[in-house]
């Protein structure tokens, strides 16, 4: 079989036995339209559309083409559909553009969403500077390269590079002449549209003596890397931007690939809880700016109908039931009180999300061995959100489990998906409170020293760790978005101090620079009395919510 040599046709080709010789160099081989036909034998999707004349025809009438310019003729066997390739693409394995074109209209893969994904990601180049600011520059200089701003400038490849800064380090006192300027602008102008704002500053800064010509080069060519939208996004970037790490791309084109991985999979499909991290990284990052990402999420689901809820389709707890009996264990009711603050859990699946500051990734590790959850359940997450009008970022430390016996607990408990749901403390709460105080009577001891009185400290202590704030000493609030349930925690552990409005709802506000109509947020402020009660009920609490112990300084 030939690939891409050149065709030497003899005159007498046409004759129905006849060869044609192919030259390459100095060497000479021949194919045949036997090699035409093999083909057809090779692939069971496609049969032959020439005779052996026409298919002698073809090749006379491009000359001396190579193999990967002439087009023969094929057929589909599917719907009959005829259409041209070449021989090297047939034998790669393409088929039937039509048939081809029909079946990915109803086909998304996972490679095809990434790369869907990566191109919109892309346009957002601006975001992406903040980000990434090291991706505008490489060792050797500007990734948006001399020869890409001579090509936007309408000149030869090497104009920037072998005439501009040639010149200017013959002369230092060289400058581009105001009619190439101008061209420049109106070229930059008619591609980036409004994005070349801040180029045009850049060019009239020139024009105005504020740069020198090598000055001038250097920082618009950063510009253009940062609007244009032009600078391909890498795997790791790309994994950074929807998961939080920089292998997560290359894993999954690694498992989709190669054969050798112990995960193989060609048809791998993202689980439905992946998806839902990727939409919440991208919502976090870009906001509003996502919404063509979300859409494209949204097509793979509704073209992969058969993904699985989460990624192992099992959960790995070995204490499902480690809610029970509740109210005997002050430990277990300050985790439902930390999961009640800080914790998420979907409807659908009823996966539980416990995200938190990085520092505070011991308290998560104390969790899972509560639960029976492996520790290598816990992932580190870089999070991205614009605060002030900058994009900040975040080390955060997430958990992600699923257990239906777990979920089906809390929800007796009275664990709510949401905090505006929120509106009173967990039954149990109550009851054992009102226990603590009959045997507070009883045995002529303080209810909040009873077991009952430590359960129902150990919720408030829980959810303090979640959503409270401290201020030293035994300054402590916690705050609310429900103010229903503020009044009840007010009321059965007798705080005086008033509920404070730190947010009304239904102003319009912004959250994380996005502005929206707020839910409205509620704090009250425990007091010394209550903060110290409660520190004694759980001694296993998020270490820089406690009060502060002194340092005492000995003196020699």
């Amino acid at each position: 079989m030939c690939k891409d040599f050149l065709y030497t046709i003899r005159e007498d080709s046409t004759r129905e036995d006849s060869e044609f010789d192919v030259t390459l160099g100095p060497k000479k081989t021949s194919i045949t339209y036997e090699d035409y036909l093999a083909l057809n034998q090779m692939r069971e999707d496609i049969s032959v559309g020439m005779n052996r004349v026409e298919f002698y025809k073809t090749l006379i009438r491009c000359g001396n083409a190579p193999s990967s310019e002439i087009d023969l003729k094929w057929k589909c066997n599917k719907k009959k559909h005829a259409w041209q390739a070449n021989y090297q693409k047939i034998r790669n394995g393409d088929g039937c553009p039509r048939c081809s074109k029909s079946s990915k209209l109803n086909t998304y893969t996972t490679k095809d969403l990434i790369e869907d994904l990566r191109n919109e990601i892309q346009q957002l180049s601006e975001e992406l500077a903040l980000i990434f600011p090291e991706r505008l520059v490489t060792k050797h200089g500007n990734k948006y390269s001399d020869q890409t701003l001579s090509k936007i400038w309408g000149r030869n490849e090497k104009y920037v590079s072998s005439y501009v800064i040639k010149r200017t380090k013959e002369d230092p006192n060289f400058t581009i002449k105001e009619k190439d300027l101008i061209l420049l602008k109106e070229n930059i102008e008619k591609k980036l549209g409004m994005k070349a704002r801040s180029c045009s500053e850049i060019i009239k800064k020139y024009q105005n003596n504020g740069l020198n010509t090598l000055q001038f080069i250097d920082i618009l060519e950063k510009e253009l890397g940062r609007v244009s939208g032009e600078l391909k996004i890498s795997d790791e970037e790309l994994g950074m931007i929807l998961t939080g790490t920089h292998g997560f791309i290359k894993n999954v084109f690694t498992r989709i690939m190669y054969s050798s991985h112990h995960s193989y999979n060609p048809h791998y499909k993202f689980s439905k809880e992946r998806l839902s991290e990727i939409r919440e990284f991208l919502n976090e990052i870009f906001g509003n700016k996502a919404k063509k990402c979300i859409e494209l999420i949204k097509k793979y689901e509704k073209l992969n109908p058969d993904l699985k809820e989460y990624s192992l389709q099992q959960y790995t707890i070995t204490r499902p039931n480690y809610f029970h009996n509740i109210e005997k264990f002050p430990e277990k009711s300050y985790w439902f009180g930390f999961l009640s603050a800080d914790a998420t859990r979907a409807e659908k699946n009823g996966r539980i999300t416990i995200k938190l500051a990085l520092k505070d990734k011991y308290l998560l590790e104390k969790f899972a061995k509560a639960v029976g959850l492996p520790i290598d359940r816990i992932k580190f997450r870089l999070i991205y959100r614009r605060y002030k009008g900058e994009l900040k970022e975040y080390k955060t430390a997430i958990l992600r489990f699923a257990c239906k016996p777990m979920g089906m607990d809390l929800d007796k408990l009275g664990f709510r998906s949401t905090k505006n749901e929120l509106n009173s403390l967990p039954n149990y709460v109550v009851q054992c409170l009102s226990k603590a105080k009959k045997k507070s009577k009883q045995e002529k001891i303080e209810w909040w020293q009873t077991l009952s009185g430590k359960v129902a400290l150990g919720y408030l202590l829980g959810f303090y760790d979640g959503d409270g704030t401290y201020k030293g000493g035994k300054s402590a609030g916690i705050y609310a978005k429900n103010k229903t349930y503020l009044n009840h925690i007010k009321e059965l552990f007798k705080i005086k101090n008033k509920i404070i409005t730190t947010k009304v709802p239904g102003e319009i506000g912004l959250v994380f620079d996005q502005e929206c109509t707020l839910k409205g947020c509620y704090r009250i402020s425990l007091g010394p009395k209550l903060f110290e009660i409660m520190m004694k009920s759980y001694d296993g609490s998020l270490k820089r919510k406690r009060l502060l112990k002194k340092k005492v300084i000995i003196m020699d």
